[in-house]
């Protein structure tokens, strides 16, 4: 909804960790948790800024009707007051749903702009069967990526060669076919792509890696990975940050 918060608050954070929201709310609050780690990142500190605490309050008290006295009852005031440890064993079991519902990295695709450059006109940067191989890669089409893309003619410049191969495999892996696009990895000779290509290709081959259940390589892979700059850089990190939750 357009008019909801990007970010839950500091009072509906600690209503979850007192169990204070509506069913529906708490539901609602923790599908935003799953798929937010900035919200999940400030629950976390929430907790932690809370566990040294060695006792609560007492509770304050009152007159009865019969000279007694009976405990006042009231809502728990928010983060000025130290969360109880039965509040906080709350939040970690929140924290461990979150991590175990995290959804896994869906399918990748590779930013498809320049398709736009390989034909001008009469000028043909690529033949006709090739670009439309592309275009069916740029409309996430997998299945029918992987058969064009495969099929095309190979063209005689290097650069339309290897990108090629690097979409097929990007095609293959997203197809379900992830033996496949290793192999088509391996021909392509990731360490010779130009810079803007090579990250792409290394970010594949880790995913490839992690599907055909090549854990070590993948996740020595994956920790050269997190040292990269941009978008490529980010994803990585926020995959070693989604492993160690499990």
């Amino acid at each position: 909804m357009m008019n909801q918060p990007l970010h839950i608050s500091d009072d509906r954070l600690m209503d979850l960790v007192n169990h204070l929201l509506p069913a529906e709310e708490e539901r609602q609050v923790l599908t935003h948790l799953e798929l937010c780690a900035q919200c999940e990142t400030h629950l976390r500190q929430v907790l932690a800024d809370h566990e040294t605490a060695k006792s609560m309050p007492g509770p304050s008290t009152r007159a009865d009707g019969n000279g007694g006295v009976a405990l006042k009852r009231h809502r728990p005031r928010r983060l000025g007051v130290i969360v109880s440890v039965a509040a906080a064993a709350s939040v970690i079991a929140i924290a461990g749903y979150i991590a175990l519902h995290r959804p896994a990295p869906g399918p990748y695709w590779i930013e498809t702009d320049f398709i736009t450059t390989l034909q001008r006109g009469e000028d043909e940067l690529a033949p006709p069967q090739l670009t439309n191989a592309f275009a069916t890669y740029a409309r996430h089409d997998a299945e029918d990526a992987v058969e064009q893309l495969r099929y095309a003619p190979v063209p005689g410049d290097e650069m339309l060669s290897s990108l090629r191969l690097l979409l097929l495999a990007s095609a293959e892996l997203n197809a379900g076919q992830a033996m496949q696009s290793l192999s088509d990895l391996e021909k392509l000779g990731i360490d010779t792509l130009p810079p803007q290509w090579r990250s792409e290709a290394r970010w594949i081959h880790y995913l490839a890696l992690r599907e055909t259940g090549e854990t070590e390589i993948a996740r020595a892979r994956l920790q050269t990975l997190m040292s990269e700059d941009g978008k490529i850089g980010q994803l990585a990190r926020e995959e070693a940050a989604r492993i160690a939750k499990h």
